[in-house]
């Protein structure tokens, strides 16, 4: 019996000892901060950055999270890795905008946009936007350059430009500004009325350029957050016909199409999902095929 419980009492004693994970992830960054802060070791840097991204992706309800978000892109852009550091931004604004919405973050993503892209049109939205949050800030006023020029105004004076007036083409530059623009409007000022609309062109714009990804991106967002959008249902169809005609994800588009039928019985575009369902990676010979055989 003595020799059970002095067994009892080690067991409990080492289980005692060890530390929670959490708190030896918060401990290692500590740790790495510091050393990188000493000496500026490269390996450090690296191994920083990825236990960053460690605690970001396991811990997303802490309150350490958006912090470890900002510090993340801090690093990353001081190593020159601007386009890491916004979204690293985006997604803190995205993601804990409450926590996130200060004017150090909103002047610190405009200065990235600024001086490390050198994109000054994407940096005037982002500090218009924090001025219209938080419009005593002095140090920020300081980088308007027109501000009578609303955000908006920017937006559909880029889109105005998408198009080459001689060849008629796609301007990829527009493009990506007016993607990116309508995207940081959205993440900073989530409730303007108009966001909604300039995600859904924004979506629109990045499928002509082929951009899935980001056009995905994009209808999640608003199919998560806008679902009194009145383009919502075709946002999902579209959601569906992306993974399908866009990406040949057959079993996503057919888990999107199905829901989309489900979710909106009444749209013009049903007759549409289902017959794309029947027809899920079929050739184009395969379905005129089916057709002839009809």
């Amino acid at each position: 019996m003595i020799r059970f419980l002095t067994f009892l009492f080690i067991a409990l004693t080492i289980a005692s000892c060890e530390e929670d994970p959490q708190v030896s992830t918060q401990k290692e960054i500590e740790r790495l901060e510091q050393s990188v802060k000493e000496s500026g070791n490269q390996k450090d840097i690296d191994s920083l950055l990825l236990t960053y991204q460690s605690y970001i992706s396991e811990y997303k309800s802490d309150s350490n999270t958006p912090i470890y978000l900002v510090r993340a892109a801090e690093l990353s852009s001081r190593i020159n890795r601007p386009q890491t550091a916004i979204k690293l931004m985006e997604k803190g604004y995205r993601e804990y905008y409450n926590s996130f919405n200060t004017v150090a973050n909103g002047q610190f993503l405009g200065n990235i946009i600024r001086e490390k892209l050198q994109n000054e049109i994407l940096a005037q939205i982002v500090y218009k936007s924090t001025l219209s949050l938080f419009p005593d800030t002095e140090a920020v006023q300081k980088r308007i350059i027109d501000p009578e020029l609303t955000i908006t105004q920017i937006l559909d004076s880029i889109g105005a430009m998408l198009f080459n007036e001689d060849s008629g083409k796609l301007d990829f530059l527009q493009a990506n500004n007016f993607i990116e623009g309508s995207v940081l409007f959205a993440m900073m000022e989530p409730n303007q009325p108009q966001v909604s609309e300039f995600l859904y062109k924004a979506s629109e714009t990045s499928r002509a350029i082929q951009n899935y990804d980001r056009t995905l991106d994009i209808y999640e967002w608003l199919i998560s957050q806008y679902a009194d959008y009145p383009k919502i249902a075709q946002i999902h169809f579209l959601y569906a016909f992306t993974l399908d005609n866009d990406l040949g994800k057959i079993n996503e588009a057919k888990i999107a199409y199905n829901r989309f039928i489900e979710q909106f019985p009444n749209s013009d575009f049903v007759d549409d999902a289902k017959f794309l369902i029947e027809n899920l990676g079929k050739s184009e010979e395969e379905i005129i095929e089916s057709f002839n055989r009809n």
